[in-house]
């Protein structure tokens, strides 16, 4: 009916491929972690409580991780 699937030897493993797809989870994790942390994307005004490089940061993220 099903056929099995077992993962591939090590030796038939495409190394680069494996560490793209563990950047593309960390990536996923990183972009995840502000709503994990706090409710501020729902808060208005909750840029007066951080500092610029926390703001840079956020609008950095928000351009090329969440953006693309």
């Amino acid at each position: 009916m099903y056929k099995k699937h077992t993962p591939l030897p090590e030796k038939n493993r495409t190394l680069s491929i494996d560490i793209l797809r563990g950047f593309a989870l960390l990536g996923i994790l990183l972009v995840n972690m502000p709503t994990f942390n706090s409710p501020s994307l729902y808060m208005e005004g909750f840029e007066d409580n951080y500092s610029t490089f926390d703001i840079i940061l956020s609008k950095f993220v928000d351009l090329f991780a969440q953006g693309s």
